[in-house]
């Protein structure tokens, strides 16, 4: 019997709602400390500075972290993007968009963590953000200075040529723009980590809300500078992704069990 036309019978949707599940936040670690990330709040701007002093005194504060103290790789877009356009795990020297994050606030709870992030003074030098795909398009302001260009990749129309359609021969040509309203992804599970370090500090432990686990274990292989064997990834349940968790970016944030390298789709 085709689907079509038909109801359905869902049969997770029981667990998924209720008690059944489990979602990142419903893992605990014994020990673990929480992050809290300070974000820009302008779409682009020049990050002049940021003074952690008053955070780091805060109770229950273990550490506030900018991009000059993690010294970290940037992380790679998905192969079909332009691989110049690489993202800081923390903003470094520029802000591209608003949330990216700027500082990384670590502490003994959520809320002291949250509190602490609220102390953070970041200094952004606004600049004129780019917010059309017509200027866009222009490339007169770039927003990665390294591609040298705002296209982030190129998908022809299938079966047609090259080069363009040739229109000097037509009785009648209509030239039309178009506006499409901007699709957003919004899961109500949000993007969500926990990681755990195994007893000898031989093999992490990573827990993710993501779409990609193994795109997430190269990420985590490249910044910690460890062998994939020992890099294991979890995905518990999740709720929702709609693409918007297929990249490792994003992907970091709060728990269990590890042996040896791999990825699960589920922990059981």
């Amino acid at each position: 019997m085709s689907v079509l036309g038909n109801r359905v019978l869902r049969t997770e949707d029981p667990r998924m709602l209720t008690e059944g599940a489990r979602y990142v936040a419903d893992l605990r670690l014994e020990g673990a400390v929480h992050v809290c990330f300070v974000r820009s709040t302008v779409a682009r701007g020049r990050l002049v500075g940021v003074d952690a002093a008053n955070a780091r005194s805060q109770p229950g504060v273990l550490g506030v972290f900018t991009a000059a103290d993690l010294d970290l790789p940037d992380l790679k877009p998905i192969p079909v993007v332009n691989q110049s356009m690489a993202r800081p795990v923390l903003a470094r020297d520029v802000v591209r968009f608003v949330g990216e994050p700027v500082a990384a606030v670590v502490a003994e709870t959520a809320a002291a963590a949250v509190d602490a992030a609220e102390q953070v003074v970041v200094d952004i030098d606004p600049q004129p953000p780019v917010v059309s795909l017509a200027d866009a398009a222009t490339d007169g302001t770039l927003i990665h200075e390294a591609a040298g260009t705002n296209l982030a990749f190129d998908l022809p129309a299938t079966g047609m040529s090259s080069s363009p359609l040739e229109m000097s021969g037509c009785e009648v040509t209509v030239e039309v723009s178009i506006v499409s309203q901007r699709l957003a992804a919004v899961p109500l599970e949000s993007r969500s980590a926990a990681a755990q370090w195994s007893a000898d500090g031989r093999r992490l432990t990573f827990y993710a809300s993501t779409q990609a686990p193994h795109r997430v274990q190269e990420a985590l292989v490249g910044l910690c500078g460890i062998d994939p064997d020992s890099v294991r990834v979890i995905v518990p349940d999740m709720g929702g992704g709609f693409g918007a968790k297929g990249s490792a970016a994003g992907s970091c944030g709060e728990p269990q069990a590890a042996t040896d390298g791999g990825v699960d789709r589920d922990p059981g």
